[in-house]
């Protein structure tokens, strides 16, 4: 019998492209966006939690995620979460989408704005949730990638 895995809700801004400019995190710039840049390891990192999670695109990017960074990541085309006119600046404004996504499956979700209102919420799901914030100048990093592990196999064991 197949486990089925936990999603990943993957954010695209401060999290697979750290915002600003640290200079202790080697970046290569995404071509055609001269202004984007990823850290080196994010493609053989997104490849690894692929083996043990369903990636999902969680981003404002929508179907342009699939478009420009799913083969720079060397990802097949992904789930997008669609947020259309519910985009809005304020706290938590991508859960409604978000809860409409998952229903009741166990997932992560890597951010670097995650809400109060999204953390009281995944606090009383009885399914496993973890919700990640993500320093949006550093972008998703190894000590992310080892907690992702850790709830995976621990989300695809309860089930």
């Amino acid at each position: 019998m197949r486990l089925r895995r936990p999603d990943l809700l993957l954010d695209v801004d401060g999290v697979l492209l750290p915002l600003g400019d640290r200079g202790d995190v080697p970046l290569v710039r995404v071509p055609g966006h001269e202004h984007l840049r990823y850290r080196a390891e994010t493609p053989a990192r997104l490849r690894r939690l692929s083996e043990v999670f369903r990636l999902v695109w969680a981003t404002t990017w929508e179907e342009e995620a699939n478009e420009v960074l799913a083969p720079l990541f060397g990802l097949p085309p992904l789930p997008v979460i669609m947020f259309g006119n519910e985009a809005s600046l304020g706290d938590s404004w991508k859960l409604p989408a978000i809860r409409r996504f998952v229903v009741d499956r166990p997932f992560a979700y890597v951010d670097d704005d995650i809400g109060d209102v999204a953390a009281v919420w995944a606090e009383h799901r009885p399914q496993p949730t973890l919700l990640l914030p993500i320093p949006g100048d550093r972008g998703l990093g190894a000590g992310d990638e080892g907690r992702l592990l850790t709830f995976a196999s621990a989300a695809t064991e309860q089930r």
